[in-house]
């Protein structure tokens, strides 16, 4: 499946899933009948810098000669500063689901449960129209009116979204992303989906490696049935 769909790679780590606590990784391909097919998975020690570097040249080197039109993620630090590295040429995209839940949860967080109408008015009325501008032009607009709206009135707020996300803004802004090839995927939901599933064929959360691996192969096989079947329909 990866030979005939190397477009979208999604890759996204989960845990409660053996009795090591170690994080959980899978790597996510598109059909175009919209199921998902597992492109790898790993057992990783740690989330560093040096164990994705691992993860990522393991995944071009399962791609080789072809090459990703896109990889999303999250903003998880040791994946985010390795992509780039493994995969120079490629386009990089920040999942915008975990992007806007950290968003709301700052809002939150600066705001508080006493405060709503602040927290919506930050998220819905200033974050949201910069995120899904068109344009570069409207973007730039809306960020202008969210640091005249929040520099003064919070400006912890503003300088959260400075610190945190404006340097990685061709990853997520919409006016930026409209031109990559994504086939709609501009989150990790897929993978998310993934690990939901993957759950349900482990049965428990302390499993050994072997364990985990025959519920991962039962899990696969089964995926496999699906798209398989899909496929067949859509002819």
């Amino acid at each position: 499946m990866l030979k005939a769909w190397p477009y979208v790679i999604l890759i996204d780590s989960t845990y409660k899933t053996n009795a090591y606590k170690w994080p959980w990784v899978e790597v996510v391909g598109a059909t175009p009948v919209g199921k998902n097919f597992n492109i790898c998975c790993a057992l990783m020690k740690d989330e560093t810098k040096e164990s994705y570097m691992w993860l990522l040249e393991c995944i071009q080197q399962l791609l080789h000669p072809r090459v990703p039109t896109v990889i999303v993620t999250d903003h998880e630090g040791g994946l985010l500063a390795t992509v780039s590295v493994v995969f120079p040429r490629n386009p990089h995209l920040l999942c915008v689901w975990h992007i806007n839940t950290n968003v709301q949860k700052k809002c939150l967080e600066i705001f508080g449960k006493d405060m709503m109408d602040l927290v919506n008015e930050a998220y819905d009325q200033y974050w949201c129209p910069m995120l899904y501008s068109w344009s570069e032009q409207g973007m730039l607009a809306a960020f202008g009116c969210f640091r005249t709206r929040w520099g003064n009135h919070e400006p912890r707020l503003l300088q959260y979204i400075q610190g945190v996300w404006w340097q990685h803004q061709e990853k997520w802004e919409v006016c930026h992303t409209k031109i990559v090839f994504h086939l709609g995927n501009t989150s990790t939901n897929r993978v998310e989906s993934s690990h939901s599933s993957l759950k349900t064929f482990l049965h428990n959360s302390r499993g050994s490696m072997d364990t985990v691996w025959k519920g991962n192969h039962r899990y696969i096989t089964n995926q496999l049935g699906e798209v398989r079947m899909m496929l067949e329909k859509s002819r």
